[in-house]
């Protein structure tokens, strides 16, 4: 569950100040509860009303300062942690590379098996999500591993959300027995309040085999629901909890397979030390330590033929540009012919928006394919599916109803499933990665994030024809779209409720 801590996480034990400490937040506690009593004694008028007044003063002095001190070392954390360079955002220039396009993230849980396996130097991910029985075969599996090849080292990411208790006493066992060799960092995500609002988190969704020889990107966590083919309905699992009437049973997801980039290897690295940072202030980068030892070590060369040019960014909140909405609007303003945006979200910036309705009149085909509300979707598709169809309402309507036959919508439908991709194709480019076309990875930068741009006719072509396989599970959407006033509503409500929650 993601905790709240005055937008603070929750692990921060240490303060400049010498203010913060863990009895501190203990202190708090006591504090409300105590002034909750006095409340119901005065509104009993069982005790004067001047030590209301003279309690209602102290606690609102107390927590003022507790606040503003915990904001003020909050922003040293959250912006200058684990910041190795003076880059704030990593843009690496094109390097050549072979990448194909998984269809789905039953194809991407098998193919990271087998590079697993094949691991011999260290392995190195980043989860998003981890859980279930798929993240328990694969710490079995890296389990093994370890005990086999001495020399391993392995460094995981990952939101405790969805681990069991089973799973987290396996890593602490790892932990403990390959200390030198085993490093899991929890990415729990909190609140922060400065600069603005952020809800933050990990969002990166990659792996990395021995320095980057294999590399796998995209937007499948490692969890049972992103493993699935997601095609045919699944029996609900008969969970009575909200979270499981709230989420779907399966992510209609997608990833990449790449040969080679140590580039992304390095920054899953840096990512990794930015999180032991914000987890412990006092976590020091020092020559020694799993993520140090690996940065050190030697960038691979390529293996196999290359098919594509490929630029990688890595972001986060310590950006202050809006690097992804960027590169879309550049993008989105060279596109000749086409461009297929298969995301989980069309919640596109007014910048970005206005550039659709350009290309639109110029004569691109524009197809979007995204989640809707349909009988049997999972609830949290009420959320956010009504602003995706607000959006495209929007663009339809910058445009003349002439060029109407230049934008194709369609929603995917499979009962309790989502679709979950993020992937869009310019021509011959491809731009994938973990980042939404929604507000938090295009406007706040609240989450870290990396995506890549390939340039590659063949790469291109491909992803395409997996696109067409989720148009033939798709509902058409026609034209002219119609809102229900309820669906006006949810929309503002997203709106509002976007920079808590993307």
């Amino acid at each position: 569950m993601t905790k709240v801590s005055f937008g603070f996480h929750p692990y921060h034990r240490n303060d400049p100040l010498n203010f913060y400490s863990p009895i501190l937040d203990k202190v708090s506690t006591v504090a409300l509860i105590s002034f909750a009593i006095l409340t119901g004694l005065t509104l009993a008028s069982a005790i004067p009303l001047i030590i209301f007044k003279i309690s209602l003063v102290s606690t609102l002095t107390y927590f003022a300062f507790y606040v503003i001190a915990k904001l003020k070392y909050h922003v040293n954390v959250c912006e200058n942690a684990g910041i190795l360079t003076n880059i704030k955002i990593a843009r690496q220039s094109l390097v050549s590379c072979r990448i194909e396009a998984f269809e789905n993230g039953e194809i991407t849980a098998q193919h990271r098996k087998i590079l697993i396996e094949n691991a011999q130097r260290n392995i190195v991910i980043s989860g998003n999500y981890c859980g279930g029985s798929v993240f328990r075969e694969l710490l079995d599996q890296i389990s093994l591993k370890l005990n086999n090849i001495p020399s391993l080292k392995v460094v995981i990411l990952g939101s405790p959300t969805f681990i069991s208790k089973q799973t987290r006493q396996l890593l602490k066992s790892l932990s403990e027995i390959y200390s030198s060799r085993f490093l899991f960092v929890e990415t729990e995500s909190f609140w922060h309040l400065s600069p603005g609002l952020k809800h933050i988190s990990n969002h990166v969704k990659a792996l990395s085999i021995d320095n980057g020889i294999e590399c796998i990107i995209g937007g499948s966590s490692i969890e049972n629901a992103y493993s699935t083919s997601a095609l045919t309905p699944k029996k609900n699992s008969g969970d009575p909890s909200f979270l499981n009437y709230l989420l779907p049973d399966q992510m209609r997801d997608m990833d990449f397979h790449i040969r080679s980039s140590s580039e992304l290897h390095r920054e899953l690295l840096l990512l990794a030390y930015r999180w032991k940072k914000l987890n412990d202030y006092d976590y020091e980068n020092e020559e020694k330590g799993i993520i140090w030892e690996l940065l050190q070590e030697s960038p691979i060369r390529l293996t196999g033929n290359p098919n594509a040019e490929i630029e990688l960014f890595s972001y986060g909140p310590e950006s202050d540009e809006p690097v992804f909405e960027t590169e879309l609007l550049k993008h989105f303003d060279k596109a000749a012919n086409s461009i297929h945006i298969g995301h989980l979200y069309f919640h596109p910036t007014d910048k970005l928006e206005k550039a659709l309705a350009r290309a639109v009149t110029r004569g691109v085909k524009v197809v979007v394919i995204t989640c809707g509300v349909f009988p049997g979707c999972p609830k949290s598709h009420y959320f956010f599916a009504s602003r995706s169809k607000y959006n495209l309402n929007s663009l339809l309507n910058r445009v003349s109803q002439v060029y109407w036959k230049n934008i194709s919508v369609f929603e995917f439908q499979n009962e309790r499933t989502t679709y979950h991709k993020k992937v869009i194709v310019i021509d011959d480019t491809v731009i994938g990665g973990s980042s939404n076309f929604g507000y938090k990875s295009l406007v706040t930068n609240s989450d870290h994030e990396m995506f890549f741009v390939a340039k590659s006719r063949d790469l291109s072509r491909k992803t395409k024809d997996i696109l067409e396989i989720d148009k033939a599970h798709s509902k058409v959407v026609s034209f002219p779209i119609q809102l229900s006033c309820d669906e006006y509503l949810r929309t503002l409500f997203n709106r509002i409720l976007a920079p808590l929650f993307g």
